[in-house]
């Protein structure tokens, strides 16, 4: 069986999900835990990160090259453009939601969940496996601290984080006025991965605490946001259909 490893809380890993359920492809997931996730990725691929895709015996790690694995091999429908400029396009859209969206509204996600010690365990051992909630109940602390220097999370950084982000909101809006997609006049990898990695701020999996609320609840009449959850609903059937995977 195809096998996507993932953490169910990650916006990549929505993002590698999409495109599978794009393709209409069945795969299972592995829901993993971080910290003790190194361990299980150790046997798999060259680095900690996740979503990996285990197909037969092919393993690709990273969202942009599932989805480039994908186009590769399960052809329809398209998520890359076949021309040559619609393609470069869709390629650096992805890549500046990766760098510019993806990564910032991570630091600012987290540097306000990892203060809430109960709400970050529900959320990082959300159907993982059985004995998360007891090793966190020790190893919580060390996981913390690790994602904190691992994201980088001092107060200067989050602070350029959220401006950063408020330059992308920009950028993009700025992108599709006039426009429905980013890179052409089809839905592309482009359009999947902007929706994807916003899916957090679109959809917050929790309470969350109040500044980082307070922070979502003030983009949500953006243009930008208006337009994900319209492509959620267009783009996104299985997800409205079964939730979640």
């Amino acid at each position: 069986m195809r096998t996507l490893y993932q953490f169910e809380v990650s916006h990549y890993c929505e993002k590698a999900r999409w495109a599978l359920d794009a393709k209409g492809l069945d795969y299972r997931v592995k829901n993993l835990l971080p910290g003790a996730h190194r361990r299980s990725l150790a046997r798999l691929a060259p680095r900690t990160s996740v979503p990996v895709l285990v197909d037969g015996g092919e393993v690709v790690q990273g969202s942009a090259e599932i989805i480039t694995w994908l186009d590769r091999h399960h052809a329809h429908p398209a998520l890359t453009p076949v021309g040559a400029e619609e393609r470069a396009l869709a390629l650096e859209w992805e890549r500046n939601a990766d760098r510019n969206l993806g990564v910032p509204l991570r630091a600012v996600f987290f540097a306000a969940v990892l203060d809430d010690r109960a709400l970050s365990t529900r959320l990082l051992t959300a159907h993982g496996p059985w004995w998360g909630g007891a090793w966190y109940a020790l190893a919580f602390p060390a996981v913390r601290r690790g994602l904190r220097r691992g994201l980088n999370l001092n107060e200067s950084n989050v602070a350029a984080a959220r401006a950063r982000l408020e330059q992308s909101f920009t950028a993009a809006e700025q992108r599709l006025a006039g426009r429905r997609y980013l890179a052409g006049p089809l839905f592309s990898r482009a359009d999947l991965a902007w929706c994807a990695l916003l899916s957090p701020a679109l959809f917050p999996p929790a309470a969350l605490p109040a500044q980082l609320q307070a922070f979502i609840d003030a983009q949500r009449e953006r243009p930008l946001f208006e337009w994900a959850r319209g492509i959620y609903a267009e783009h996104r059937a299985r997800r409205q259909e079964a939730g979640e995977k």
